[in-house]
């Protein structure tokens, strides 16, 4: 959802994740989910500038499918990723 102003990759991914900030966002928090719905991770962020690269910290994952809710003042997308 770059249109949105968040790039995140790659996907599948394996012990590394990359959220890039494609315009200038506000207010963001994001979350890594299970397909069940438990809230592995959360972040935050007041303000993050077009063309900042987060790294999430991550915990040991399984290899599985999950969500990564990222939600702003302007917008809110759930993206589903796979860790292999």
């Amino acid at each position: 959802p770059s249109v949105l102003g968040i790039k995140v990759s790659p996907n599948p991914f394996a012990d590394q994740l990359f959220v890039t900030a494609t315009k200038t966002l506000n207010e963001v928090t994001i979350r890594l989910l299970t397909a069940g719905g438990q809230i592995i991770s959360t972040e935050t962020h007041k303000m993050l500038n077009a063309g900042t690269v987060l790294k999430p910290s991550l915990p040991v994952l399984a290899k599985s499918a999950y969500f990564l809710h990222i939600e702003t003042k302007q917008m809110k997308t759930v993206i589903k990723l796979i860790h292999q």
